[in-house]
Parts: structure tokens; C-alpha cells; sequence
């Protein structure tokens, strides 16, 4: 009996893709992939009901998964897209169906829940900026439905949570910075009440402290994670009498606005000035392979799927907690002082 391994196979594309057709899941694929996909579908004799009959005692055969930001922008952002890829991924190997929802307003949220309690997902993840007073979250964490966000809801009480380690991404910048000698670390971060501009700003302010570096107000700018703001912000830590010596980006886009605002300034990294930034955006959008601290999306989705599997089969207990490590990769944007 043919899979959808042996589909990918022969179509020459990946299990993700040949699920996102089946399912018409809306991705940027071309209508010659689609008809690849289709052809080796029918050359094989696979049928998608076949590779879910193992998972028949399931209600819907199907996950949701939920975007906090518009669907227009969701393929647009690569770390968004890469979560998505590796949640259907996971999806894929099961032969379920994966059910997009876009974002809704607050007052549509509990026909929301409603609607997946009765039988429309067996569970779902939730993906995107995580504010602890977002009702959509709450109304989920308060039903039966299994479910996983992505980021990190402190108050969940059945809700799991999975996240890169945003802690760490805030402190492995600031510290490598202050080991090769800098003591003027300027801070771009994204806005506080998200948990992962919170955690990144508490790991900076842990690797000023244990390396005996002060806390200076000077040096932070928390603003939109958008270039726009990291361009402004730089400009601003730039324009100080007392200039940092080295920037640390929190955010890819903030460290796209950053380059900028240090071209545009005449500076010349790292002679001038070092920066540190989050690659969540290919080199090509900013010229030079910058240090950076590297964040594996597309793990961070296959990992939040495969928990919400053993949550859905009962091999986990909810709220299970994960922290998906992140790794520093040197670049030419930064040198010892």
C-alpha cells in the first residue's frame, strides 16, 4: 500500500508539500508542483483516507492551527512560514488534515472555541506573538481541547507550551559581546508585553549583570519589530555623545532597520561599531553574513506538533513546558575590542 512518503518520492517534493496539496492548504506552490503532485498520486494509487484509517478512533482526523497575524503577512514572514512547514510536517507522517484559521476578532473568539469542541480539529496550536491578556488564548485554555501555542501564556492551566529560548537568545548576544570586550551594549528589542521581547530583555539585563557591565536606560530602545523601528532606534543610540559599541538586535527585522542606520551613518561594521542580530532572514536581505543568534523554526513546528499528539493520545499530561535551544553563529559584524 503506497504512503505519502512514497508520493513526496516520486513527485520529487517534500511529505509537507503532498500534504498541503491534499488538504488545500493555501502555500506558494506552483500549479506545475501541484499537478506533479497530483500526477504521482494517481500513478501510485494513493488514497489520504487509507493513511488516516489507523487513527479512526480520532473525531475529525484534522488540526488546527491558529495565526495571530494576518493570513496576507504569513507567508511573507519566513519565521512564521518555517513553524508552519514544520507542523506539517509532523501533520504529514500521520496522514491528518491540517486546518489554517486565520486570525479573528476578540468578540468571534468563544464561536471559535465552540466551533473546534464539536468535533471540526482534534486539537490545535496556536502561533504568534503571545500577550498574556489575549482572550483567544484564554477561552482555548479554558476548554477541553487539547492545545499548543507556540510561545509562552504563563497563566496556561491545560494549555502546553513550546518556544525557542528566548531567554537565551537575549543573553548568549549580550554575553558574548561583553567577553570580547565590549562594556556599551545598546538593547533593540520588540515590544515588553509579548513573552518573547520580555524574555529576551531579561536574558540581556542577566549577561550585563554576570559580567559586572552597568545597566544604562541610554542604551535601550524597545519599539514594533519591524525595520522601520530597528532604523529609528539605531539612529537614536547613534546620535548619543556616549556611543555604544556594539548594538544587539533582538529581532531580524530590527536588525535589518540597524544595518541600515549604520551604513547610513558612515560607520563601517565592526571597525566602527559591532552588531549582533537574530537570523530569522536570509543574508541576501542584508548583503553580509552578520553574527547572529540562529533560531530553528522549523524545528520549533515539528516539535509543537509532536506534543500535541501525545497530549491528544494521552501519553503526555498538559501543561507540558519546552524551550527549544537557539545557537550564536559568528559573523563580520562583530570584533573584540
Amino acid at each position: 500500500m503506497p504512503t505519502i512518503k512514497d508520493v513526496a518520492k516520486r513527485a520529487g517534493v517534500s511529505v509537507t508539500a503532498v500534504s498541503f496539496v491534499i488538504n488545500n492548504v493555501p502555500v506558494p506552490l506552483s500549479e506545475k508542483t501541484k499537478q506533479r503532485i497530483w500526477a504521482a498520486i494517481r500513478e501510485l494509487g494513493y488514497s489520504p483516507n487509507r493513511a488516516a484509517q489507523s487513527l479512526a478512533r480520532r473525531r475529525a482526523e484534522t488540526i488546527a492551527i491558529l495565526f495571530l497575524q494576518p493570513v496576507l503577512n504569513l507567508f511573507a514572514d519566513i519565521p512564521y512560514s518555517q513553524i508552519l512547514f514544520g507542523v506539517g510536517s509532523k501533520i504529514a507522517e500521520s496522514g491528518m488534515r491540517l486546518l489554517l484559521i486565520p486570525p479573528l476578532e476578540i468578540s468571534r473568539d468563544l464561536p471559535l472555541r465552540r466551533k473546534l469542541h464539536k468535533g471540526e480539529a482534534d486539537g490545535a496550536i496556536v502561533a504568534g506573538p503571545i500577550r498574556q491578556d489575549d482572550k483567544r488564548i484564554r477561552e482555548l485554555d479554558e476548554g477541553d481541547l487539547p492545545v499548543v501555542v507556540i510561545g509562552n501564556f504563563k497563566e496556561a492551566k491545560r494549555t502546553s507550551c513550546v518556544d525557542i529560548d528566548n531567554f537565551s537568545v537575549g543573553y548568549k548576544a549580550a554575553d558574548y559581546l561583553a567577553k570580547i570586550g565590549h562594556k556599551s551594549i545598546a538593547f533593540l528589542g520588540g515590544p515588553l508585553y509579548y513573552s518573547y521581547g520580555e524574555e529576551r530583555f531579561a536574558g540581556y539585563k542577566r549577561a550585563l549583570e554576570e559580567n559586572n557591565l552597568a545597566y544604562e536606560e541610554e542604551n535601550i530602545f524597545i519599539g514594533e519589530a519591524t525595520a522601520e523601528e530597528g532604523y529609528k532606534g539605531t539612529l537614536e543610540l547613534l546620535q548619543r555623545k556616549e556611543k555604544p559599541t556594539a548594538i544587539f538586535a533582538s529581532t531580524g527585522l530590527m536588525g535589518v532597520g540597524a544595518l541600515r542606520a549604520i551604513r547610513e551613518a558612515g560607520l563601517n561594521l565592526p571597525d566602527d561599531i559591532s552588531l549582533i542580530t537574530l537570523q530569522e532572514y536570509p543574508s541576501s536581505l542584508t548583503e553580509i553574513e552578520p553574527t547572529a543568534i540562529v533560531p530553528p523554526f522549523y524545528r520549533l513546528g515539528l516539535y509543537a506538533a509532536m506534543v500535541l499528539f501525545k497530549v491528544i493520545n494521552g501519553e503526555r499530561k498538559p501543561p507540558a513546558k519546552k524551550r527549544i535551544p537557539v545557537r550564536l553563529k559568528i559573523g563580520s559584524t562583530t570584533k573584540p575590542l
